[in-house]
């Protein structure tokens, strides 16, 4: 079951592509201040459930358990995902604008079936619409 919409607005790492773009020097991952703002504004006016907040990125998502996500959710993260720390730190690094908006589909601290593609499919639509209005808002405004 789709629960809500999430929007990253940090990510946290631990080594991955990071560390090889920018010499292990840790940097706190962040996405354009002006492209989230549009998408928490494009949430409000479709009335979408939505979240802001930390994201954590890892590479072994499937290894996370309860016991982990617990952990990870004590340190202020909202979601485990992965890839927007790479997403975030290259779009720094190339000075590219970057945002993360996910579709809330399963919860790894409960233990529920796994949502599948057809009971996604008109979240995907909603959520993508969202975006590109958005971009096209940011890109006005540019």
């Amino acid at each position: 079951m789709v629960e809500a919409t999430l929007l990253a607005t940090s990510a946290g790492y631990r080594g991955g592509t990071l560390d090889a773009y920018y010499g292990g020097k840790k940097l706190t991952p962040r996405p354009d201040a002006g492209i989230t703002k549009r998408l928490i504004e494009a949430s409000k006016e479709e009335r979408v459930k939505r979240y802001t907040g930390p994201v954590f990125s890892s590479d072994a998502f499937y290894a996370e358990d309860p016991d982990s996500v617990t952990r990870l959710a004590r340190n202020g993260y909202v979601a485990v995902e992965m890839e927007c720390a790479t997403l975030f730190g290259l779009g720094k690094l190339r000075r590219v604008r970057t945002a993360g908006i996910f579709l809330v589909s399963d919860n790894l601290a409960k233990a529920q079936p796994l949502a599948d593609a057809k009971v996604l499919s008109k979240y995907v639509d909603r959520t993508g619409r969202m975006v590109l209005e958005s971009l096209s808002r940011v890109r006005n405004e540019s």
